[in-house]
Order: C-alpha cells, then structure tokens, then sequence
C-alpha cells in the first residue's frame, strides 16, 4: 500500500510537467484522473501501470493543493468561510471521493476549473452554517 502512495507522489511531480496545460485543466480530465485513483485507492492488490501513475498523483496532488488551500483560508480573520471541516480534519483519500462524488452527479459542470470543481465539492460536502455564511455552488 505505501508503495503505491510513494509511486503516486513520484509521478505526480512528473504529471505537474506533463499535464500543465490548459488541455488537462478541467473536469473531464480531472474526473478521469481521479477515478483512476479511486480504483487504486480501494484495491491492495493492483500496482499501477506509470501511465495510471500519473494520474493518480496528478489526482491526489490536486486535490490535496485545493484542499490544504481551502483551510488556510478558513485560518483567515474576517473572510467569510464556505467549508466547515469536521473536528480532525479530512484525509486524502476522502477529499478525492468526495471530488469524485461530486464531480460525477454535476457533469453539466465538468467545463469548469479544477479548482472551482473541487472547491465547490468541498463546499457541498461540508458547508459552514454558520451565521452569516451561505453556501455557494
């Protein structure tokens, strides 16, 4: 298992280079990229083809940016909050199933940005109720 996470972060610096562009940049391929991980998430068994590598670390690498980014945010005096995280935060793999989750019940939005997709999955996921917060789509 950590084989797999170990070749999934080796990949997914080599993915930054290979898949940069705006081509690689929305939902289509972000879908594609992150059930791929998923499918590796949930099997022991399965090693990767370098191929898939990619994907799975331009997945986790993504996701993970977006997600880390969002709670540095949350950290900031006086912006409204969007996403409220449970107690202990979210791991990885939960941030790429819920992105996953979102990004296939919304395919009239796989247009859109990577960021934004995952943003708004985090958002439909864990909403801030808070007052004075809404939640937005």
């Amino acid at each position: 298992m950590k084989t797999k996470y170990v070749l999934s972060l080796l990949f997914s610096v080599l993915s930054c280079v290979f898949f940069s562009t705006n081509a690689y940049s929305d939902g289509n391929k972000l879908l594609d990229f992150c059930l791929t991980a998923e499918r590796y998430m949930n099997s022991d068994d399965i090693v990767p083809k370098i191929t898939e590598s990619v994907k799975v670390g331009y997945c986790y690498g993504i996701v993970e940016g977006v997600r880390q980014a969002t709670e540095l945010y949350q950290e900031l005096e006086g912006v409204p909050k969007a996403v409220k995280f449970p107690d202990g935060g979210i791991d990885n793999d939960q941030s790429v199933s819920i992105t996953v989750k979102y990004l296939k019940a919304h395919p009239e939005k796989l247009h859109l940005s990577e960021f934004e997709l995952i943003s708004s999955a985090l958002q439909d996921a864990f909403p801030d109720k808070s007052k004075g917060n809404k939640k937005t789509k």
